[in-house]
């Protein structure tokens, strides 16, 4: 009777068993070049008074996306997603900190779970 328990009690761990995995990714940003001063569309940033003056405010918006073909820059972000505080104008060297706001290398935690195939 114990013997057929225990065989039973593996049959069923064996069927609705689940893996889980947690983790943390860390992506570091060690420089960023914009010599003309233009935004994506090619276009000059513009200034706080409407004058054009080739100056960006540079900051980045970064989504951790499953594998897809064409990359939707929209959410959701399945692996997680985080946007840094501006890091700088042009061109310019990405720092380690910038007060508690920002950390480089910039953390993504994860943790999520699947069926495991046995």
């Amino acid at each position: 009777m114990g013997r057929q328990s225990l065989v039973i009690a593996v049959i069923l761990c064996v069927l609705i068993c689940q893996g889980c995995c947690s983790g943390v990714f860390e992506l570091k940003v060690q420089e960023f070049l914009n010599k003309k001063g233009v935004t994506g569309n090619t276009n000059c940033c513009k200034g706080a008074s409407g004058i054009q003056q080739c100056e960006c405010k540079t900051f980045f918006r970064i989504c951790l996306k499953h594998y897809q073909v064409h990359v939707s820059p929209e959410p959701p972000c399945t692996y997680g997603g985080s946007v840094t505080p501006v890091l700088g104008s042009n061109s310019f060297q990405v720092p380690e900190t910038i007060a508690e706001a920002f950390a480089n290398p910039i953390p993504f935690s994860f943790g999520f779970t699947w069926p495991v195939s046995i």
